[in-house]
């Protein structure tokens, strides 16, 4: 069986990029990925089973059966890497689940846009990704009421569509953000001009 290109990147970066049977490493040495116990003894394609080899090692290696060190070599080291994607897994979720403060200005804004429906204009739709766009203006720094102040902007625009609303908000916010930051560098900066009491 084929060694596909993700595994083999993964096997390369857990291994440094070096041969695990002398330590050469690229562009040294072309690298190849290898099996330590080999196929025609009843290896697998299974990464604990998989180690990147110069070119001339694995030649060299052929069906020999390898020593314990390497197995056990390799096999720490795929555990460890299996941990490490393991965490960092549970840390891209941690970053993309709104925390409760978060959720509840997404709710807030929710409650906002439907108030903002009129019965003449109750089909002003949302775009699919809104919460993430929401919870990113919050990690932003945009109070509830700066929030709502863009989207009353939004929804009584002249020229602006139905379709159009959200988008046009974003713009709103997206200024809103800037002049909040704007503001805020312009405060550190004077703070850091400013000297304090231990050096006067």
């Amino acid at each position: 069986m084929a060694i596909n290109q993700r595994l083999r990147f993964e096997i390369l970066k857990r291994d440094g990029n070096a041969c695990r049977y002398c330590g050469a490493m690229a562009p040294d040495a072309k690298l190849t990925i290898d099996h330590v116990m080999p196929v025609a003894l009843g290896g697998t394609d299974d990464s604990s089973n998989l180690v990147t080899a110069c070119r001339d090692c694995n030649a060299g290696k052929t069906s020999t059966m390898p020593d314990e060190k390497v197995v056990a070599d390799v096999a720490a080291a795929d555990l460890k890497l299996a941990a490490a994607l393991r965490q960092a897994a549970a840390e891209v979720l941690a970053e993309s689940e709104p925390a409760d403060d978060e959720r509840e200005y997404v709710d807030v804004f929710h409650r906002m846009w439907g108030e903002y429906q009129t019965p003449g204009n109750n089909d002003v739709p949302l775009p699919r990704n809104w919460r993430a766009t929401v919870v990113n203006w919050r990690r932003s720094g945009l109070s509830e009421e700066l929030m709502a102040d863009a989207l009353y902007i939004a929804m009584n625009a002249k020229g602006v569509t139905n379709d159009s609303v959200f988008r046009y908000m974003c713009g709103v916010v997206k200024n809103q953000l800037r002049k909040i930051h704007d503001r805020a560098a312009q405060i550190m900066a004077a703070t850091a001009e400013t000297p304090s009491e231990v050096d006067a």
